[in-house]
């Protein structure tokens, strides 16, 4: 088995992913529609995970992800979903809507 890649402060989330297939995985990214949640986003992406972007804004992430998706280089899926983690309630919705999906497809 190789050895792995030393990382350090200057390592980018997209070495991180190299070599790395998370077809298969599904990943929630609270914040995806800034900052270091985008390039997280995109790299879990290019993994081939779907990813869940978590945003007070469904818009602001499905403007994200539109740019993230014009690169050409995301393999996964990416999903823009409702969530304001100052509300339980919202908590409580996306909670609830994300297992109720999950529960319906390993049915």
């Amino acid at each position: 088995m190789a050895r792995p890649k030393a990382r350090n402060s200057h390592t980018t989330a997209l070495e991180v992913v190299e070599g790395v297939d998370s077809f298969g995985k599904t990943a929630i990214v609270t914040g995806g529609n800034s900052g270091i949640g985008v390039e997280t986003v995109r790299a879990l992406a290019v993994a081939g995970a779907r990813v869940i972007v978590t945003s007070r804004s469904v818009e602001a992430g499905q403007k994200v992800t539109e740019q993230l998706h014009a690169d050409g280089s995301i393999k996964g899926a990416i999903v823009v979903k409702q969530l304001d983690l100052a509300d339980l309630q919202s908590i409580r919705n996306f909670t609830r809507a994300t297992w109720q999906r999950r529960r319906a497809q390993n049915c």
